[in-house]
Order: structure tokens, then C-alpha cells, then sequence
């Protein structure tokens, strides 16, 4: 076991390594004409170091046993109950709670009540990788994409709680709340000079509509050619048989020849939708 994990920590090493090669490559031409490399935000890069991605592996594995270690009994469940329905069938998964609430908000609501960031881990940081138009988090001017949060407070006096290292469920558990309640980030800047330099930003939550899994309707027309009405469907979302007879019937007015259902994002959702939505381009059904 013990020449098992050596050689798998080797490999890691090494796909790191030969990942970064073609990068330094380039970063060594671009050194070589005195131009400054950059990431996408501005900030240089920093020379490859072996030591340093060493460091970083040694870490992802020492979160890794902290993970399994603080396990809760929901946790032990989630995993146990989640085996056994893989068992009679592989399409069947067991929701704890949390993932219930996250599948509601994604796939059935498509709302929640939050700051309207999503998030990522990376390195031990929970990222911001994008804000959601209309949300708290970017009508405050004062977050952007690649901010780190570092702790969560809530309230106007709450005790700030280290999220560092913390895992990304968690993290969201402690972000998301009840509409017009205040939660205090204290975030690292995307552009900070270094990790030592950070700010406290306070938000009152809203409730957020997550947009971009509605049903879109589109006209195609070009000369000489049929018109065409393109609707996107990536979700069968509660109500998507609804907007999808209201585009519909926006077609109709607009005398399209031919639509096109385009579901080629589309991971599934409430069966019974799916159903009625069927219903909809044929003469006699639900």
C-alpha cells in the first residue's frame, strides 16, 4: 500500500510538472524580451517553483484526511445510503438535506436567497468566481470575480468564523440566509500585493433568480430561408412547460415555419414537467 500511494504522489508530481512545462516555456520567451507575464487579472506571474507545487499536493492531501476525519454522522449516512440505491439502481442517489436544498435551488426553484456569488474552492480559499447579475454581491461594488473569502460573520455583531481550509458546502451554509439579514465577508482582493491584506464587505442577502436555466425563445431568419424559432431548454424546471407555451405562442405571432427544441445542455430535472412539455407538440396529450 505504502509503494501505492508513493508511486500515485509521484504521478501527481510529475503531471504537475510536465502541465507547467509548456507555461514556462513560454513565460522564459516572454523573459527573455523583457515583457512581464500576467495572469488574466493583471497580476504577474510568479516563476514556477517545484517546491512550492509540492507544498500545494502535500496540502489537497492533508485536507483530504481532515475531510474524512470531521466527517459528521450525516456525512457517514449521505455516503451509506447513497451506496445502497447505487446498488439496486445506478441512476438513484440519496439527498442529504444539504444536496435536497442545492437540487431545489439548481433544478426545481431555480431561486435562492443568498449574496448571488458562485463560488469555488481553491487551495484552501473559497473563491468568488462570478457574480450574479442583480444580486447584493454586485449591486455593492465592492467584490469582483477571484476575491477569497477568508470568514463569515453574521449579522452586525456576529463573531467572524474562519472558513479557511473549511469545505465549500459549509462555507455556502454559512453565506446563504433569510432575506434582509446582513452576512460580513472578509475577503482577500483578487489584486491584494499579498495574503496579509484584507477587507470586511457587508451585504444584506436577497432573494436571487437564477436565470441563466430558464427557457429562452429566439427567431432565426435569413433571406431566402424558412423562418425558425430556436427555443434553449437546459432544465426541466418547475413551470418550464409554461414558459415554453408562452414562447410558444410568441412564435405563432411572429409566423415561424418550423421550431427547434434545443436540449443539448439539458441534465434532466422534474419528470413531470418533461411530460407536460411533450404535451405541448402534440395534438392530444398532458
Amino acid at each position: 500500500a505504502r509503494e501505492l500511494w508513493r508511486k500515485r504522489i509521484k504521478y501527481e508530481v510529475l503531471g504537475t510538472r510536465l502541465g507547467k512545462r509548456r507555461g514556462v516555456e513560454a513565460m522564459n520567451a516572454k523573459a527573455n524580451t523583457g515583457e512581464v507575464v500576467k495572469k488574466l487579472d493583471g497580476t504577474p506571474v510568479k516563476p514556477y517553483n517545484i517546491k512550492d507545487e509540492k507544498e500545494k499536493i502535500l496540502r489537497r492531501y492533508e485536507r483530504f484526511l481532515r475531510v474524512r476525519t470531521e466527517m459528521d454522522s450525516g456525512d457517514v449516512l449521505q455516503y451509506y445510503l447513497t451506496a445502497l440505491s447505487n446498488g439496486y439502481d445506478p441512476h438513484s442517489d440519496y439527498f442529504s438535506p444539504r444536496e435536497a436544498e442545492n437540487f431545489e435551488i439548481n433544478n426545481i426553484k431555480l431561486s435562492l436567497t443568498g449574496i448571488g456569488a458562485r463560488l469555488q474552492w481553491d487551495d484552501g480559499y473559497t473563491k468568488l468566481i462570478e457574480l450574479v447579475p442583480g444580486g447584493p454581491a454586485i449591486r455593492s461594488k465592492k467584490l469582483k470575480p477571484g476575491d477569497r473569502i477568508v470568514a463569515v460573520a453574521q449579522g452586525e455583531d456576529g463573531e467572524p468564523v474562519d472558513v479557511y481550509e473549511m469545505e465549500l458546502d459549509k462555507v455556502v451554509d454559512k453565506i446563504r440566509g433569510e432575506k434582509g439579514t446582513m452576512v460580513r465577508l472578509t475577503i482577500i482582493p483578487a489584486d491584494a500585493a499579498d495574503e496579509s491584506e484584507t477587507k470586511e464587505v457587508r451585504l444584506i442577502r436577497d432573494k436571487i433568480k437564477l436565470t441563466d436555466s430558464l427557457a429562452k425563445g429566439q427567431v432565426i431568419d435569413y433571406p431566402d430561408m424558412p423562418r425558425l424559432g430556436v427555443i434553449d431548454l437546459p432544465q426541466f424546471y418547475e413551470n418550464c412547460a409554461r414558459d415554453v407555451g408562452l414562447i410558444l405562442d410568441r412564435f405563432r405571432r411572429e409566423k415561424v415555419t418550423g421550431v427547434v427544441l434545443d436540449l443539448r445542455r439539458n441534465g434532466g430535472g422534474l419528470l413531470p414537467e418533461a411530460v407536460k412539455l411533450a404535451g405541448l407538440f402534440i395534438e392530444q396529450g398532458p
